[in-house]
C-alpha cells in the first residue's frame, strides 16, 4: 500500500493492553502498513478499546492488518473527544479514495452521557457535530463512510436518558445514510442492546464493564459483513 505524502503512519504496539484504558485513546496504535493481499480492498477501523478488542476476535493485536469478508482491515486508534473528529479526519486524509478504501467510524460507549435531559442533550448536540465533521472530511476526499452507531451499556450505567440519547443519535445517523449514497450505518446498538436499551449481559465481560466477549464480536460480524457488501 503506497504511503501517501499527506500522512505517514506510526507503528507502536499495543496489545490487548489497550482494554484497560477503558474507551481512552491508546498510545495511536498501528495505521495502514503493507501490502494488501491481491483482490482484496482495504477499509480503515477506526476507534479505540472496542475497536481494539474486535480486532483480537479477529486475531490481531492491532499492529497488523486482518483479512474479513473479502476485505483488508486495518486499525487507526481515535482519540478521545473532544478530540475524536479532529484525530478521524486525519486519517481520512491518509488515505486515497482512488487505491478504493473505505473508512468505518464510530463513538465509543464513554461517549454518551444520561443523567438529566440536559446533560444528554448537551451530549448529542456534540456528537452530532463529530460526526458531522467526520462526514465533511470523508465527502471532501472522495472516501465512503461506515458509520457504526451508538453502543449500549450494562444495566449498572444506563438510565432512561441514556437511552433516549442513544436511540436520538441512532436516528441522526439514519437520516445521513437515506440522505447519501456515500454514508452507511452498521447497526452495532441492534445487535448489542436488549429490549430496555442496555448492553446485552451476556455480552457483556462483566456487569459492571461494557466491553465486550467475543460472543458479541461474533454477532457484530454479521453485521459488518452485511454493511461492506
Amino acid at each position: 500500500m503506497s504511503v501517501t505524502r499527506k500522512r505517514k503512519w506510526a507503528w507502536i504496539g499495543a496489545g490487548v493492553m489497550s482494554f484497560l484504558l477503558g474507551c481512552g485513546s491508546a498510545d495511536k496504535v498501528s495505521g495502514p502498513g503493507g501490502d494488501d493481499e491481491p483482490g482484496t480492498r482495504p477499509v480503515l477501523m477506526l476507534g479505540r478499546s472496542v475497536m481494539a478488542g474486535w480486532f483480537a476476535h479477529w486475531g490481531s493485536d492491532t499492529s497488523s492488518a486482518v483479512s474479513f469478508a473479502g476485505r483488508t482491515l486495518h486499525y487507526g486508534s481515535l482519540d478521545s473527544p473532544p478530540g475524536i473528529a479532529d484525530s478521524g479526519c486525519g486519517y481520512v486524509d491518509g488515505v486515497e479514495a482512488s487505491e478504493g478504501w473505505l473508512v468505518f467510524f464510530k463513538l465509543c460507549f464513554e461517549d454518551f452521557a444520561g443523567g438529566t435531559r440536559e446533560e444528554a442533550e448537551a451530549n448529542l448536540s456534540a456528537n452530532k457535530a463529530y460526526v458531522d465533521q467526520v462526514v465533511s472530511c470523508a465527502r471532501n476526499r472522495g472516501i465512503s463512510l461506515l458509520l457504526g452507531n451508538a453502543l449500549p451499556k450494562v444495566a449498572a450505567d444506563t438510565d432512561a436518558e441514556l437511552v433516549w440519547n442513544h436511540e436520538e443519535y441512532n436516528a441522526y445517523l439514519r437520516q445521513l445514510d437515506e440522505a447519501a449514497d456515500d454514508v452507511r450505518v452498521v447497526d452495532l446498538y441492534g445487535r448489542l442492546a436488549n429490549s430496555a436499551g442496555e448492553l446485552r449481559s451476556d455480552y457483556s465481560v462483566d456487569p459492571y464493564d461494557s466491553h465486550l466477549k467475543d460472543a458479541a464480536y461474533r454477532s457484530l460480524d454479521g453485521e459488518l459483513s452485511g454493511a461492506m457488501d
